[in-house]
């Protein structure tokens, strides 16, 4: 699940997965599963609602009852703007 995630999240952000940030983020996504005692991850390929198809999300089941997605996508700064 983590190597995945890490390989993912490198690509989407075209750097190296040894960047501080990136390993710090990493390791927060690996933290769901050390220290949960159920811990499922899904990788998700969403449609519509603007996100475009470059874009990487995750949805973590926790212990039976949490439900945790990561969601990473480019948008234009120019749309978010009034």
């Amino acid at each position: 699940m983590v190597r995945e995630f890490e390989r993912d999240i490198s690509c989407f952000l075209n750097t190296d997965p040894r960047n501080r940030l990136l390993f710090y983020l990493t390791e927060y996504f690996c933290w769901y599963k050390d220290f949960s005692h159920a811990c499922v991850c899904e990788k998700l390929r969403l449609e519509g609602g603007g996100i475009s198809d470059d874009h990487t999300a995750y949805r973590l089941f926790v212990d039976h009852k949490y439900e945790v997605v990561f969601l990473a996508y480019w948008k234009d700064k120019e749309l978010l703007r009034p």
